[in-house]
């Protein structure tokens, strides 16, 4: 019987050659002579595999030879590396003999082997220690050959008949070849599929014999380019455990040059014998094509590469990077805009089957972690991609730089999240410190004046001051939200104060406002504060014993005692203020002629479709990142959180009755900050972002046998072409 010999480890892919030689029809027999050393070589070449020989299926079967395709034809008792290469150039095989080929050395009769490697022709032939014929590079791909068959060499001429034939195996698998196209003829490509194993050509032993090396299912297969057919191929073995049954064929091709991998759910399928199969276009469905980018995180070993957007998502940011909702271990998720599922409806997740998450070690039992069918990750990219692992996530955290955007880009000035989804300047309008006291404006107008009469008001209604001095988003917030902030006694811990020398300034006035806020378990004492200094007003003013006097921006009226502070909420043609004094602490909303001068403080809203945490690798990972939008979640059917909280699923479960499941969280609203471990309701609607892995580069292990067993081939009619399963 033939030996197989399995490689150990995963196999370093290959450099293909640029000449490409596959046409689509099998070429009839030629005669072919050379006499350009006054010796003639009269071998018949002819091809007996039936690969594709059904027109609606082949794909990239040959038509007839091309120039340039080589066939090396190795006699035995002829020292490697020692052969005769015949190739194809215009219309006609020619022959050479190569690396010193004596024709006496041919005797008058023997054996010969011969061997075509259709994306292969650019290799060298050399000896190993043992006198074997060794390929370099090695080839993985589809080849054809035949061993041992007889030839003579007679009166000068070389005599005997090539009937090349696709390799056959004895141990139940099937050689299979797949084809895509709509690639990048610059790029290079890897397949993986879990029941295909790689095929390694390494060179024809001393006796003539070709051995088979195969590779473990599941393991890189590289493609080689054909860019005049536009055919992208990948040659391998259907595993014996897949042969006549029913499985589900998951597709992973990976662009390594693009940072792309092309992902295809072929569906359940049967195969049974050895095929040409294309499996379509990798610019169109029903391709997925989503981005990767490796941060430095390892999982046993291996580098883990994060998807660079959401599961569902159409963009990387904006409004479109949210994706879809899942709950925990259901594959069907929903978006956000249009009618999306109640997730408050029960989902009995006793009956999702669970398992140890994807390689990584824990002290939870094994029973909470959901199988590959319940990934939604898996389910609608199909290949390699998943959902992480809290441990996954962990990791992410601990191997970047974490930064938050809030959606608005930089700013130029300072603000505080006092817990409303607002975050206030630190300082008023006009100052440069949180020191000062700040300007006095019209409402509608963006300059402080001498005198705020009403004969002088150049105000426009229409106008924000805080908007047209500092731009958007700043603005000058409602009367609602100035009184909710000072009036925090239902919501937090606070504390309101007066002051006479704020951070150590002498006759600098004004209340101190303080919460107490547990916003995370990281940072337990967070307090964010503001003070809002007494800067006085500026008004008409009044008669007095020499003349009228006017209370302007250098000279306000009850500076140090009264504060006074425009919101933009109207009250008839006028807008509303708040005021207070140093005795009393109540709020007084009110309102005054919009040509009074009185304080502005500035917000601006918190929680933007462009908000996000952006995690960036570091050292030789620094110029490489993925941002996580702040999509929020679903509870019952309701929107939380959206443009405030990044929380992503994990595949694992808490071991508890209470029905939750690990997820990490990064918060945009009141702090930021940046955890994992929280818990989420299953039945919850939470974004997906998908990881997968690659098995790492491997060292070929291989060794020509000394002794061969020809008994037990398989017939050659078991290597036909059969219809096309993932084109149906």
């Amino acid at each position: 019987m033939k030996k197989v010999f399995y490689l150990i480890g995963a196999f370093l892919m290959l450099a293909a050659c640029s000449k490409n030689v596959i046409t689509d029809q099998p070429a009839s027999p030629d005669n072919l002579t050379e006499d350009a050393t006054e010796f003639k070589v009269s071998l018949t070449i002819s091809r007996a595999d039936t690969f594709g020989g059904e027109p609606e299926t082949r794909a990239t079967v040959k038509k007839e030879w091309a120039d340039g395709d080589v066939v090396f034809v190795f006699f035995q008792g002829v020292s490697a590396p020692k052969y005769l290469e015949m190739k194809y150039t215009g219309g006609e095989w020619v022959a050479t003999f190569k690396n010193d080929l004596a024709v006496s050395a041919l005797g008058t009769s023997g054996t010969m082997t011969a061997v075509f490697l259709p994306y292969g022709s650019c290799s060298t032939v050399s000896a190993d220690a043992r006198g074997n014929f060794k390929f370099d590079p090695m080839y993985q791909g589809v080849y054809l050959q035949t061993e041992q068959v007889a030839y003579t060499c007679n009166s000068g001429e070389l005599s005997g008949k090539l009937t090349l034939a696709a390799p056959q195996l004895d141990e139940g698998g099937k050689y299979i070849h797949f084809d895509a196209s709509g690639y990048d003829a610059s790029h290079s490509y890897t397949l993986y599929q879990d029941y295909v194993s790689s095929v390694t050509f390494i060179g024809v032993a001393s006796n003539g014999i070709v051995p088979l090396n195969v590779g473990t299912p599941g393991g890189a297969i590289p493609g080689y380019v054909d860019a005049d057919k536009n055919i992208l191929s990948f040659s391998g073995v259907l595993d014996a455990s897949a042969v006549g049954k029913a499985v589900d064929y998951q597709f992973s091709i990976n662009d390594a040059a693009a940072s792309v991998l092309y992902t295809r759910d072929a569906g359940t399928k049967t195969l049974s014998s050895s095929k040409y199969i294309g499996i379509g276009n990798l610019s169109s469905t029903p391709w997925n094509a989503m981005g990767y980018v490796d941060l430095g995180v390892e999982v046993d070993g291996k580098p883990l590469y994060w998807a660079t957007r959401n599961l569902g998502a159409t963009a990387e940011t904006g409004e479109g990077s949210w994706g879809n909702y899942y709950a925990w271990s259901e594959t069907t998720g929903y978006p956000l805009t249009g009618t999306f599922k109640n997730y408050s409806s029960e989902h009995d997740f006793s009956t999702v089957p669970a398992y140890e998450c994807y390689g990584d070690s824990y002290d939870i039992p094994k029973n909470y972690y959901y199988l590959p069918q319940y990934d939604p990750a898996r389910a609608t990219l199909g290949g390699l991609w998943r959902t992480p692992s809290p441990d996954e996530f962990q990791k992410l955290k601990d191997a970047t730089a974490v930064s938050y955007d809030m959606g608005f880009g930089t700013l130029e000035h300072e603000y505080v999240d006092m817990g409303e989804n607002l975050g206030w300047a630190k300082n008023n309008l006009g100052a440069s410190s949180v020191n000062e006291y700040g300007n006095l404006y019209a409402w509608g107008e963006t300059e402080p004046k001498d005198r705020y009469t009403e004969s002088n008001y150049r105000g426009n209604p229409s106008v924000d001051p805080a908007t047209a001095l500092w731009g958007a988003p700043w603005r000058t917030p409602t009367a609602e939200e100035l009184e909710n902030v000072l009036d925090a006694t239902d919501r937090f811990n606070y504390s309101l104060t007066w002051t006479n020398n704020y951070n150590g300034v002498s006759d600098f006035n004004g209340w101190v406002l303080s919460y107490q806020i547990d916003y995370s378990i990281n940072v337990p004492d967070h307090q964010p504060s503001l003070i809002f200094p007494a800067a006085g007003e500026g008004n008409d003013g009044y008669y007095y014993d020499n003349g009228y006097h006017y209370y302007g921006n250098n000279d306000p009226k009850y500076r140090g005692s009264w504060g006074r502070y425009w919101t933009s909420t109207p009250y008839d043609d006028r807008h509303m203020i708040w005021m207070y004094a140093y005795n009393n602490v109540n709020l007084d909303l009110t309102n005054y002629p919009d040509y009074y001068g009185f304080s502005i403080r500035p917000v601006i809203d918190l929680g933007s479709v462009n908000a996000g945490v952006t995690l960036t690798g570091k050292n030789e990972y620094s110029g490489k990142s993925i941002f996580l939008p702040s999509a929020g979640y679903i509870d019952g059917n309701n929107p939380e959180e959206q443009g405030f909280g990044a929380y992503y699923w994990t595949c694992e479960r808490y071991p508890s009755s209470s029905a939750v499941t690990d997820a990490m969280r990064a918060s945009m609203s009141h702090y930021s900050s940046f955890n994992t471990g929280s818990a989420e309701f299953m039945r919850c609607g939470l974004p997906v972002r998908p990881v997968f892995t690659l098995d790492g580069a491997e060292i070929i292990k291989y060794e020509f046998p000394e002794i061969y067993n020809l008994e037990g081939l398989n017939d050659p009619s078991d290597y036909i072409a059969g219809g096309d399963p993932f084109n149906d």
